[in-house]
């Protein structure tokens, strides 16, 4: 089997890892709780929810981050028990050459914990040190105010505002982007 090789990141709470089979039901739960999809642009799929979410899991079975195009899907699990929380999409190479672009969710039982910060602390610095990126991207719902206020909190620097830029739920969306430099990360002395 190819792919399934990241070597699994621990932070003091956490582990990033490959998904695998027994993440099914979380990963259908990140995609379908209407807390967590009211900002997500999901994208247009003639499967049902349930073949979407095993196709990817399929699909991550055969790919590397950073050597296979497209995004990499990361679970991200409690040490002390081997939950999982959420999950973290990466995109070497989105939107061009030594940058990625980063989408995260965490299930609302485990939200407002520092989780979500913590995950993205661990693969910024990582993107930043094994891929040798120059700038990693997020795009986020300007109503997703908690998100937005992490990023900032990050370091990101908001760089755009698109206007109704996707259809969701019957309605137009508003997306911030947002993005760091390796320069601004190595400055906050994170990197390690």
């Amino acid at each position: 089997m190819a792919g399934t090789d990241f070597p699994p990141l621990r932070t003091r709470r956490l582990v990033l890892r490959d998904v695998g089979d027994g993440d099914f039901s979380t990963l259908l739960r990140l995609r379908t709780d209407p807390d967590i999809s009211r900002f997500v642009d999901w994208p247009e799929t003639e499967l049902s929810t349930e073949a979407w979410v095993r196709n990817l899991i399929a699909e991550m079975q055969t790919k590397t981050l950073g050597a296979d195009p497209g995004w990499y899907q990361l679970a991200v699990e409690e040490q002390a028990d081997g939950r999982m929380v959420g999950d973290l999409g990466i995109g070497i190479g989105v939107p061009g050459p030594r940058q990625a672009e980063i989408g995260y969710r965490v299930l609302p039982e485990f939200q407002r914990q520092g989780l979500a910060r913590e995950a993205l602390e661990a693969i910024i610095g990582h993107l930043f040190d094994a891929y040798d990126l120059h700038r990693i991207t997020a795009l986020v719902a300007v109503e997703n105010v908690a998100s937005v206020a992490l990023l900032e909190r990050l370091g990101f620097r908001r760089e755009g505002h698109f206007r109704r830029s996707f259809w969701k739920d019957g309605r137009w969306l508003d997306d911030y982007a947002f993005a760091m430099l390796a320069e601004d990360w190595q400055a906050r002395g994170i990197a390690k």
